[in-house]
């Protein structure tokens, strides 16, 4: 998933990393760093709180919602109305996540009855993941470049896919994977249903999927929402006992949590500092 970080944003460009680091707030150069400063540490710590509890939720989401709130309390210019639309292709990409994983699944199922089944899901599963890898670069990751690019005094234009910082993403990236992406599959793997190799492979498509398609629209969603309602969708295409809906809801109200708490502690921290 390395690879995809470092190469997507030559392929697909980086509209997503200007949509959070220049068009959700318009600010100046300070007003700008103090933002996406306060917004990433009231991320880390929402992530971290729910993380604890063994929550899954989007580091996206809560850094959406922690910038507009600074940029709203600060009183700079909030773009409301690329803010609603990034959280509607939020809330557009879990749901078109399960659609294509529950018809992906029951095209495919009918099909893996041979011999040969668990050697075309292997082979079939190093393509997804290259595929999911290479929209994550391309979408979640780039959220990584807009900090950089607002650290680096971007506050209008495009964001460039600079080399170093492209590169540092793709180390940091690969950190964080080590450290935390196991807990993450976990959870998602046995938490929201008992994931077998079909499961795998078909929100692993229908999730790159769905986001390139939030990339096309210069706007980020969170690779956990969207293999989770993947997860959803290929379990629904084979009963509904399959998802266990209880850790659905849990995850859900953890998103329904997320953004308000960023936001409002975004928002604090912006009326503090307005007023130092």
């Amino acid at each position: 998933m390395v690879g995809g970080v470092f190469i997507a944003p030559y392929v697909f460009g980086t509209a997503v990393a200007t949509t959070l680091a220049v068009e959700l707030v318009d600010s100046n150069r300070v007003a700008a760093q103090a933002g996406m400063l306060t917004a990433v540490l009231v991320a880390i710590v929402v992530v971290g709180v729910l993380s604890m509890i063994r929550v899954p939720t989007s580091l996206t989401l809560s850094l959406v919602g922690a910038i507009a709130g600074f940029g709203w309390a600060f009183g700079e210019n909030v773009q409301w109305w690329i803010v609603l639309k990034v959280l509607g292709m939020m809330a557009i990409a879990p749901m078109f996540g399960g659609l294509g994983a529950a018809l992906f699944t029951r095209v495919i199922a009918p099909l893996l009855r041979s011999r040969d089944a668990g050697r075309f899901l292997k082979g079939f599963h190093a393509l997804a993941f290259a595929f999911m890898s290479l929209s994550y670069g391309a979408n979640d990751a780039q959220k990584m470049l807009a900090v950089f690019a607002v650290a680096t005094g971007v506050t209008a234009g495009a964001v460039p896919a600079i080399g170093w910082q492209v590169a540092l993403c793709s180390a940091l990236f690969g950190v964080g994977s080590f450290v935390g992406v196991g807990r993450m599959s976990r959870t998602l793997g046995t938490g929201v249903l008992l994931s077998r190799p079909l499961d795998v492979v078909s929100a692993e498509i229908s999730t790159a999927a769905a986001m390139l398609v939030s990339t096309s629209a210069a706007s980020s969603v969170g690779l956990g929402q969207a293999l989770s309602g993947s997860l959803i969708g290929s379990g629904l295409a084979q009963g509904l006992r399959r998802v266990r809906w209880r850790e659905v809801s849990r995850i859900v109200m953890a998103w329904a949590a997320t953004l308000p708490a960023s936001l409002a502690l975004s928002a604090t921290a912006g009326w503090l500092v307005s007023r130092a």
